[in-house]
């Protein structure tokens, strides 16, 4: 790592010595290592615009699926959106000569803005994902997000502030910032700091890939879900269709069932009853001659006589019509 750094030094050094001079971070005097880290975070601006870079088309019009993707394309929007206007704000910060301190404190503004984003600003996205699938999607959001782009751009923050702190010492040491050389400037910005910049700025750069797969992940399994759902739509179309095209067919056999199986049910019922009554007629006499009749028999045989007469096993009749009118407006909804 030491080996590393010194040559990284060397060439920063090396590189800045035989260019023209040009204003860096807020004060007109070179710092090493600024064209640098513009080049960074333009790569990094690159990489937070992929995060909205895929869109999927949904065809099956189903509602659920709808909602993911409206809501995974506006968390994925709103990142892209504010960390490209932090990059952005790099960008012109790392060649600047001012006006201090608001080229430092747009920067922090944008990071601050995209960090408020990433720690309560899709709330609203999240809780309709959660309600609708759980808290796999937005758990993964999380990781990506909170445990390691939020800790990246802390870590920005602070060595933002470090490089400006650098600045305002070099000038008030100096007394000004015109006429001030490089070389006393690199006293209170040194290339360790401008160094550290950088190797934030790459690690900015490397987490972002974690939250375009989410993004490109998740959006791709609710594509995969939308073209099963419309194989499986097409399907039962065609069932659908199939029974509709013999639906006089159909209607006429469930209306012929119907009587069918009423009459299924009732006539067993009514020829035992009547044999029976036919047995009773034969020894009627007897029984109402007995002690007992009035106070045992007679309710029983009232009681059997109600359960099976008519009145009874008529109503039968209808209700299984009912049954079967029911089912077939079941088959005609079915075209709705």
């Amino acid at each position: 790592m030491k080996l590393f750094y010194c040559c990284f030094v060397l060439a920063l050094l090396g590189r800045d010595a035989f260019g023209d001079p040009r204003p860096d971070f807020g004060i007109d005097v070179k710092i090493a290592g600024s064209a640098l880290a513009k080049s960074v975070a333009t790569e990094a601006g690159v990489s937070f615009d992929l995060i909205d870079f895929k869109t999927i088309t949904l065809r099956s019009q189903y509602t659920v699926l709808k909602t993911l993707n409206e809501q995974m394309t506006i968390i994925g929007r709103n990142i892209a959106t504010a960390g490209q206007v932090v990059t952005s704000k790099l960008e012109t910060l790392a060649p600047s000569k001012g006006t201090l301190p608001q080229v430092y404190d747009d920067v922090t503004g944008a990071i601050g803005t995209l960090r408020a984003l990433l720690e309560t600003g899709l709330a609203q996205q999240t809780a309709a994902i959660e309600q609708l699938v759980g808290k796999y999607i937005t758990d993964m959001l999380t990781d990506a997000s909170r445990q390691l782009l939020l800790a990246t751009l802390a870590r920005l923050t602070t060595q933002l502030g470090l490089i400006q702190k650098g600045v305002n010492d070099a000038v008030t040491a100096y007394g000004s910032s015109t006429g001030m050389s490089d070389a006393f400037l690199r006293r209170y910005v040194t290339p360790k700091i401008v160094y550290e910049l950088l190797r934030i700025l790459q690690d900015l750069k490397s987490d972002l890939p974690l939250v375009t797969f989410i993004v490109e992940l998740t959006l791709g399994h609710l594509s995969t879900a939308d073209a099963f759902l419309l194989e499986f739509m097409d399907n039962v179309d065609g069932k659908v269709s199939e029974t509709l095209m013999h639906y006089d067919t159909l209607r006429l056999q469930v209306t012929n069932d119907w009587i069918e199986q009423a009459n299924a049910i009732i006539a067993p019922l009514d020829k035992s009853y009547k044999q029976q009554l036919a047995d009773i007629a034969f020894i009627m006499n007897d029984l109402q001659g007995m002690d007992t009749y009035a106070e045992f028999l007679k309710p029983v045989l009232e009681a059997y006589d109600a359960l099976l007469s008519n009145n009874n096993l008529n109503p039968i009749i209808g209700k299984v019509d009912i049954i079967y009118t029911g089912y077939l407006a079941t088959v005609v909804a079915l075209d709705d």
